[in-house]
């Protein structure tokens, strides 16, 4: 995932690489993404989807902001 870490204020696109031997085709309405805290686990934030690149095996999401913490 890049950036490995965000502001937590701030909305930052996050791009998740799987592996490119992922055997499956990729479309963004297939997916949904959620980080949820290592700390409290009930602490969950929804990102959106943007798109996906089949070719790369991406998958971009926009991080809307959230507690400081790790997820």
């Amino acid at each position: 995932m890049t950036p490995n870490s965000v502001s937590p204020v701030l909305k930052t696109p996050v791009t998740i690489q799987l592996d490119l031997d992922f055997p499956y085709t990729l479309k963004a309405e297939d997916f949904t993404v959620t980080a949820i805290g290592t700390k409290d686990k009930t602490y969950v934030r929804f990102l959106n989807v943007l798109d996906v690149d089949d070719a790369k095996k991406t998958i971009r999401c926009m991080f809307g902001g959230a507690w400081t913490g790790q997820f």
